[in-house]
């Protein structure tokens, strides 16, 4: 038993001190960046926009239904997925866009284009059976 307290005492000291040495770095402030510099990590550069990539997202859907590329439960699964994103951008601009709402319909768009461009992919070519 004289190896629980010693345990428990070895864990309140690691824990105490996790904060402490968190604090040790001080804050980087690399000041104000007027615009967006593509050679800047922490920069981003504006986009078309949300609703606007959405109707696009939405028209390639389209084009991959008419040509065979997207079944029509695909097609209306992806179709799906653009109509909310649209729908959340409009809704997002209603009360101004923070950064972070900007950030998460650009990933949101870039996954939907992503998803949809990888669905017309797997099925540009169907396979060839062999004999007869």
């Amino acid at each position: 038993m004289p190896r629980l307290p010693i345990l428990v005492l070895a864990l309140a000291a690691a824990a105490s001190a996790a904060p402490a040495a968190a604090q040790i770095v001080g804050r980087n402030d690399y000041g104000h960046v007027g615009r967006g510099d593509p050679f800047l990590a922490d920069s981003s550069l504006g986009s078309p926009g949300a609703g606007r990539e959405a109707r696009q997202i939405r028209r390639d859907i389209r084009a991959g239904r008419e040509s065979g590329q997207l079944s029509r439960g695909e097609a209306r699964q992806l179709g799906r997925e653009a109509r909310r994103l649209g729908l959340s951008a409009r809704r997002y601009r209603q009360g101004g866009l923070s950064v972070g709402e900007s950030r998460e319909l650009q990933m949101r768009v870039l996954a939907l284009r992503s998803r949809v461009a990888a669905a017309r992919l797997g099925r540009e070519r169907p396979a060839r059976r062999r004999g007869g």
